[in-house]
Parts: C-alpha cells; sequence; structure tokens
C-alpha cells in the first residue's frame, strides 16, 4: 500500500503542476511565426510596406496561409489588419480555439508573437480617446487648424500598452481620425486591432468594432500533451500496482 501512496502523491503533484501550451496551442504559435516571417519578407521586397491582406504573400514567401491545429480551418486570414502612418500590422487567431485565450495568440508587427490576452483596459482606453480627441478640437479652436502630430495636444496613451493614438488628419484639414496604436492590446475584450476608434466626421463618436467571426472546421481529436501522458501514465501503474497489493489478500 504505500507503493501505492507514493504513486497517488505523484499524481496529485503532476495534476496541480504548472499549464504548459497544449500541443495544438503551440502549432497555432509557429504558425504565427511564419505568418510574421513571410509578412516581414514581403515588407522588405516593397519599400517598408506591409500586405494589405495574406493572400499577397502566397506562394512567393509562404506556400499557403496554414490552419490553426484547434480550429481546423484558416483562424488568420480574417483577422489580419494593417495600417500606414507608421506601417504595422496584426495577425491572431481569431476566436476562442484556445482555453482562456479569446483571439490569441497573436502576432504583431511591435511586439511579435503575443501569446495570451493582457489585464481588460477598454474602458479605459475609450476615456482616454474621447480626451485625445477634445483635446485636438481645443488645438483646432485656438488655433483654427489642426496640430501637426498628436504629441502637440499632449494626449494620453493607451493604457493597455503605453502606446499613443494614431493620428490621421483628414484632408480638408479639419476632420481627423483617432486609433488605438495598442495593435493587440484589446483582443481580449473581442475588439478589432487599432480599435477604439475616434472619427471626427461621424456621429457615432468612439467606436470598438467587435473581431470576426471564424467557424470551427470538422472536430479532430487533439494529441495528448506531454503532462496528460505522463498522468495516463502514471494512472495506469497505479491501478497495476494496486491490483497486485490486493491480489494476495483475494487468495
Amino acid at each position: 500500500m504505500a507503493m501505492v501512496r507514493i504513486i497517488l502523491l505523484t499524481l496529485l503533484l503532476v495534476g496541480t503542476g504548472e499549464a504548459r501550451p497544449r500541443p495544438n496551442e503551440l502549432g497555432c504559435q509557429k504558425n504565427l511565426r511564419d505568418l510574421g516571417t513571410a509578412i516581414e519578407m514581403y515588407s522588405t521586397d516593397n519599400q517598408g510596406q506591409y500586405p494589405s491582406s495574406l493572400k499577397a504573400i502566397c506562394p512567393q514567401y509562404l506556400a499557403s496561409i496554414p490552419t490553426c491545429p484547434s480550429a481546423r480551418v484558416d483562424s488568420y486570414s480574417a483577422s489580419y489588419t494593417s495600417e500606414r502612418r507608421p506601417d504595422s500590422y496584426v495577425v491572431y487567431c481569431c476566436g476562442s480555439f484556445h482555453p482562456s485565450h479569446v483571439n490569441h495568440p497573436a502576432f504583431t508587427s511591435v511586439h511579435g508573437l503575443v501569446e495570451r490576452p493582457g489585464a481588460t483596459t477598454l474602458g479605459t482606453c475609450q476615456e482616454n480617446i474621447k480626451r485625445a480627441a477634445q483635446l485636438v478640437r481645443e488645438y483646432r479652436k485656438k488655433h483654427k487648424k489642426l496640430p501637426d502630430k498628436l504629441s502637440q495636444v499632449a494626449a494620453p496613451v493607451c493604457p493597455g500598452s503605453s502606446a499613443e493614438y494614431l493620428y490621421h488628419p483628414r484632408p480638408n484639414r479639419q476632420d481627423f481620425v483617432l486609433e488605438c496604436g495598442g495593435l493587440s492590446a484589446h483582443l481580449g475584450d473581442n475588439i478589432r486591432p487599432y480599435q477604439p476608434r475616434y472619427d471626427s466626421a461621424a456621429s457615432a463618436g468612439v467606436v470598438s468594432e467587435v473581431s470576426p467571426v471564424v467557424a470551427a472546421g470538422p472536430p479532430q481529436p487533439e494529441p495528448l500533451g506531454a503532462n496528460q501522458m505522463q498522468l495516463a501514465g502514471l494512472m495506469a501503474l497505479a491501478v497495476f500496482l494496486g491490483l497486485v497489493t490486493l491480489g494476495p489478500r483475494a487468495r
């Protein structure tokens, strides 16, 4: 019985050990790294500009768009978003295909691989972008023109990433657009990259568009991870030792 107790204690320690990424999640992370590499290669050959869609990188830079092992479909193309001035991009696994990781993992031109969402800061970011818009309007009223740069009005930043808001004056030099520069900062809130967004010419005020939805492919069993395989082996060993221990008593 002492041996059985030791095995059961080991099972408990394995079961409560630090969670590791599952094989499907690791495969998804690799897909995003491959996509990021192909996107950067495209940018190198195109004067620093990123592609407008992932279709542009195939097949010259990547044979085909990969499929997420958990989603079993291409969960990346719908999420890809690029921006000019400055050039940047975000691509992520679109949906809830990995436990507790909505719209993750992600890959951005600034942060590289982002495995998990950060703390929720969407509400504060929305208030900050409203404040930034107010400061721009006050500057316009005082100087009869828009500021050339957002830094001229000492605007707040995205609380989730400390990134400045992207500022785009309209051609009429009276209207302007502000976008969150946090890239993947609010993906965990199911919000698109570069959101929230403010357009002075629109009546909607601050907008936070929801991330696109991708339907999963046909179900397939996920391969066992290292911890799961170890746990299954120890459970089988515990059962075997229990039978051996109880065998002589039964006779």
